[in-house]
């Protein structure tokens, strides 16, 4: 397996390959805990988006489509087995988006679903000022009002040095992103997940997400905060189950439990 990607469980047997996304600032092991409630029958495989982690030694990156040729090959891998659940969170539902559509252009391939999760449809984006120019210190007060990102790391010198570069670069790629104007919709199932509590991607600006496919669509209310995405909160993972439950028919298999 690659360095671009991590398995949180993973069997040959299994029948769906769940790739998540993860948010800005994330990466592949906030996924980790998921295998606490997917159902036993899906893999769970985190993507690692260079410049942390794993991919430490790689420069980040500060547009979406340089993310997305990069993570291309390496996803790629699992296209043979035609099964795969591109989930995305924030930053990681406009990746997720980008590379689906992606894979269509250029291998006639689609995901048995894309989920995207806490990002407003592209018609919505840009209605706030961007923040990933401004110097450090008015960048890192911001960060504080997003919630998601430990005190312990934006009050330690030595991690801010680390952590706010690779930040800014994910906050670039999706304060920047411009969907592109195209007759050619991407014809893949697609349900948005957000909260009407989230100030940053509230659900009711998500709703537009149906007009940039051709697939069946479906909007799920979540309740929560822009960060809402663990496994703790069961209004998520009862909802995310549901969503996967469409994709296979009943049986003896275990299907995860709520802990």
């Amino acid at each position: 397996m690659t360095l671009w990607l991590k398995k949180h469980r993973f069997s040959e047997d299994a029948d769906f390959n769940l790739i998540c996304f993860p948010y800005a600032g994330g990466n592949a092991h906030v996924f980790s805990m998921w295998k606490n409630f997917v159902p036993s029958n899906i893999n769970i495989i985190g993507v690692q988006f260079p410049g942390r982690s794993s991919l430490a030694s790689i420069p980040s990156c500060t547009n979406i489509h340089q993310l997305v040729y990069s993570l291309y090959p390496h996803i790629k891998q699992f296209v043979q087995f035609n099964n795969l659940i591109f989930f995305g969170h924030s930053l990681g539902a406009l990746v997720a988006f980008e590379l689906c559509k992606y894979f269509w252009k250029n291998d006639g391939f689609l995901p048995e679903i894309l989920i995207l999760s806490a990002c407003s449809a592209p018609k919505h984006m840009g209605k706030r000022p961007g923040i990933y120019h401004l110097p450090d210190i008015e960048f890192i007060e911001k960060i504080k009002h997003y919630g998601g990102t430990s005190e312990e790391i934006l009050n330690d010198s030595s991690l801010v040095e680390f952590f706010v570069p690779m930040l800014k670069s994910d906050f670039c790629i999706y304060e920047t992103y411009k969907a592109e104007e195209s007759p050619h919709l991407c014809p893949v199932n697609l349900t948005a997940m957000g909260s009407l509590d989230d100030p940053y991607a509230n659900l009711n600006d998500m709703l537009s997400w149906k007009d940039y496919v051709l697939g069946n669509y479906n909007a799920v209310e979540i309740k929560g905060n822009h960060f809402y995405v663990n496994p703790y909160n069961l209004s998520f993972a009862k909802k995310l189950l549901n969503e996967l439950s469409r994709l296979f028919k009943p049986c003896n298999k275990n299907y995860g439990t709520f802990r």
